[in-house]
């Protein structure tokens, strides 16, 4: 859930898709205890729709598989890991687990908060874009705005930030993060087992 937690107002609610390989990989790292097997960054994009002239949206499908696969247009990256020292908010950046007992599933919600400031136009670690994509959004780069239609979580990169692997792709009608507002996405993964 997409969601103004000033306001309250929900923007935007939806499923996901998983990207099989990536999670079943990533799964069995973890349980080995090995670095990088686990969620670490929420990211946005603004590549996955497409709105024809008459104001109908199209929406491409979503990357899942290929271990290299990543959002349509990536743009953009919060770290959730409460850990990490790129984290700017641990209490409103976070990864919960929650489970009833007696139950074969488990759920883990991952939260990331965009402030009013967020993302920063002269930001260069988070703002994820080519420098051909930059010269051309010069001009209209604005702190605290951006227009996002996909999210995706990635794994921790062994190599360090954004080189990790996909997990999820949530496609959804383009929402507009404006710089008087701040957005918080609730994305809830179950873990069933059985």
């Amino acid at each position: 859930m997409i969601s103004d937690p000033d306001s309250g107002k929900v923007l935007c609610e939806g499923s996901n898709a998983i990207h099989p390989e990536n999670m079943s990989t990533a799964f069995a790292r973890a349980l080995s205890r090995d670095i990088g097997a686990f969620i670490s960054e929420m990211h946005f994009g603004n590549g996955a729709s497409i709105t024809g002239t008459d104001g109908a949206i199209t929406y491409k499908k979503p990357n899942i598989s290929g271990q290299d696969a990543t959002l349509h247009n990536s743009t953009y990256f919060r770290v959730i890991d409460e850990s990490d020292a790129n984290n700017p908010d641990a209490s409103s950046n976070k990864v919960s687990i929650s489970h009833t007992n007696g139950t074969g599933y488990a759920d883990t919600t991952i939260i990331a908060t965009l402030d009013y400031a967020d993302p920063a136009a002269d930001d260069s670690v988070f703002n994820v874009i080519d420098n051909t994509q930059q010269s051309l959004d010069a001009t209209t780069s604005v702190t605290g705005e951006m227009v996002f239609d996909e999210i995706g979580l990635k794994t921790r990169g062994i190599s360090g930030l954004n080189s990790g692997n996909l997990l999820t792709h949530f496609i959804f009608h383009p929402v507009e993060k404006q710089s008087n507002q701040r957005i918080q996405v609730a994305y809830t993964l179950r873990v069933r087992a059985g």
